[in-house]
């Protein structure tokens, strides 16, 4: 069962790794907390498991298990899930354990047998927290393994996201399912951590598949690794050195990157619309990182997001208006004029209701069609008011109309805008103010009992409503409420 070779010259370790693990829980405040512990029988999980519980009491934390049975290796799996069993009944720890088919299941997928395994793996301790109504997934990835993660991302040519490695504290979202994951091992060697499993006679169990080479990260840790530690003996801990520091740099460009994106930017449930020429100001790495950011809230896939969608809307956005791209997870960016339009293609999303007919308007009184409350006052002696408005609130003052309707554009719509002296048509209004497209039917036309039109509301009225001084006239209030 344990055949591993510990060098125990150094057992003092054992007790660090106790300490270590208190110290997290303190310094994350997860005092109070319900955890589920991923427990797959191996060394690091067990020791994961048993120092989580040897401080439960002292923090008040409710523990619970979770076990997958992969089923990648028949006997040995299911002895692995026996095992996980037995020790989690002996410990009285609540537990869940599962046994799948992997191989079979996922024969035609068109990823990596390790990829599909972690994904499983996460949806599974999920669901036990769910079940459990855990806040936190313990799971017992060690030093050695965030090596290993920022090398395989240093190889694959990987950004700073990359190099950061694992975080002691995360949160994931997989198909509407959000959950922390508690990683405090991060800072402890595997070697240390078998080191604790020997001073305090705990058993585990040993993955034959651990040292087959033909797993990208294996290869690493038992080629490459030990290549490494001939030029720096040290070199896992240089690595981890190396992804705190990143870390706090991106603390702080993901924070600068975020009140970018807040500043340029309107979010409405499944659609954000940005400012182009704010966009174009950016650093190319602020830039980056607001665009990842926008595609990142509208998609539970944020792993799916890779450097070449954000390049493709990079190009985008510095390239014709009207074009339109397809990103993965059903995600469209187009670009209209000044505005980057980035939303779901299953759920689209425009930032005004509907105006599907004709609608007669209370003069005066209040009048609500869908999401708009549309208020006409009567007023006498009227001076000249400053055009008000905002994206609440649209307020003009138009000459006495004795009917009022609402309604949509149709074909061959015209008017005279305020200040000019012939016709045009409203189409071309709409263009030469650079309305997006897919908003021009949803913009609303005030008009009068001939059908002529008063107000193309938010942009412009018509010289047939112009009020002169101390006229009496309607004040015509449009109120958008929240959609």
């Amino acid at each position: 069962m344990n055949q591993i070779s510990i060098d125990m010259t150094n057992t003092h370790s054992r007790l660090d790794l106790n300490q270590t693990i208190s110290l997290s829980v303190e310094s994350n405040n997860l005092e109070g907390s319900s955890i589920v512990v991923g427990v797959s029988g191996g060394p690091d999980s067990m020791a994961l498991l048993h120092s989580l519980n040897s401080i439960k009491q002292k923090y008040n934390l409710s523990i619970f298990g979770g076990h997958l049975n992969h089923g990648i290796r028949p006997i040995d799996a299911d002895n692995d899930q026996q095992f996980v069993e037995k020790i989690f009944k002996k410990m009285g720890i609540p537990f869940l354990s599962k046994k799948i088919d992997l191989k079979n299941n996922y024969k035609h997928q068109y990823t990596s047998l390790e990829n599909i395994a972690r994904i499983e793996r996460h949806n599974f301790l999920f669901d036990a927290a769910s079940h459990f109504n855990a806040n936190f997934v313990a799971l017992g990835h060690h030093l050695d393994d965030q090596a290993e993660t920022i090398m395989l991302h240093i190889i694959r040519g990987s950004g700073l996201d990359g190099i950061k490695g694992m975080s002691e504290i995360s949160n994931r979202k997989i198909n509407d399912k959000e959950i922390n994951i508690f990683r405090p091992f991060l800072a402890i060697s595997h070697q240390n951590i078998l080191k604790y499993l020997c001073a305090q006679n705990i058993n585990f169990q040993t993955d034959s598949s651990n040292y087959s080479t033909k797993y990208r990260r294996n290869s690493i840790r038992h080629f490459l690794f030990p290549k490494l530690e001939t030029y720096n003996p040290e070199i896992k801990k240089s690595l981890y050195r190396l992804s705190e520091l990143v870390k706090n740099d991106l603390n702080f460009l993901e924070e600068f990157s975020i009140n970018e994106f807040n500043s340029i930017s309107e979010v409405n449930q499944s659609q954000i619309t940005l400012e182009i020429n704010k966009l174009l100001e950016l650093p190319d790495s602020i830039l980056f990182r607001v665009i990842k950011h926008s595609l990142s809230l509208l998609t539970d896939h944020k792993q799916d997001i890779e450097m070449i969608h954000i390049k493709m809307v990079v190009n985008l956005i510095k390239g014709e208006t009207g074009k339109k791209i397809q990103l993965p997870k059903s995600l469209t960016v187009s670009k209209q004029y000044n505005h980057l339009i980035i939303s779901t293609v299953d759920k689209p999303i425009y930032l005004l209701p509907k105006i599907d007919k004709l609608f007669s308007i209370n003069v005066p009184g209040t009048t609500f069609i869908d999401k708009w409350k549309i208020t006409t006052t009567a007023q006498k002696n009227i001076l000249i008011h400053d055009k008000t408005q905002n994206n609440d609130d649209l307020v003009k003052y138009i000459s006495k109309q004795n009917h009022l309707y609402v309604r949509k554009r149709k074909k061959g719509d015209k008017f005279i805008p305020s200040g000019m002296t012939h016709h045009k048509k409203i189409q071309d209004f709409m263009v030469d103010e650079k309305i997006p497209q897919q908003y021009r039917d949803r913009i609303p036309l005030l008009v009068n009992e001939k059908d002529e039109i008063l107000w193309v509301v938010g942009w412009r009225t018509s010289e047939t409503a112009k009020l002169n001084h101390h006229q009496e006239g309607l004040k015509i209030n449009f109120k958008l409420l929240s959609i």
